[in-house]
Parts: C-alpha cells; sequence; structure tokens
C-alpha cells in the first residue's frame, strides 16, 4: 500500500516528544504513504533531553532506521 497520488510524501517531524508526539511519530514511521525523513526535538513536554530521550526510545520501538 502506498501513497494514491504516487510514492510516498517525504516528511520531517519537529516535535516535544510526548503521548501526543509519540502516537504521530508511531504512526509516520509505519505509514506507507509516508517517507520519515529526519525529527528534530524540541523543550515542551519537558526538557530537551528528556525529549530526545522519548523520541530515540520511540523511534526504536517503531522500528525506525
Amino acid at each position: 500500500m502506498t501513497n494514491a497520488e504516487g510514492p510516498p510524501i517525504p516528511v520531517i517531524i519537529d516535535c516535544d516528544t510526548g503521548v501526543d508526539d509519540a502516537l504521530a511519530l508511531l504512526f509516520a514511521v509505519r505509514h506507507p504513504g509516508l517517507d520519515l525523513r529526519a525529527v528534530t526535538c524540541v523543550a515542551g513536554n519537558t526538557d530537551v533531553d528528556g525529549v530526545v530521550r522519548n523520541t530515540l526510545t520511540v523511534l526504536e520501538q517503531a522500528g525506525a532506521p
């Protein structure tokens, strides 16, 4: 299954990974119509070090390369 319009859409996600962003990352990694190219982290739900840890954990669990 791919994007009905053509090749997968390249995406960059900017997040402060809490629950909502974790779900968005899981969706983006697994969705066949999206090509997740990069993820950037900003402070928000917690300090940036915590956000990076959360983001890397979610990406690892999602099987992101």
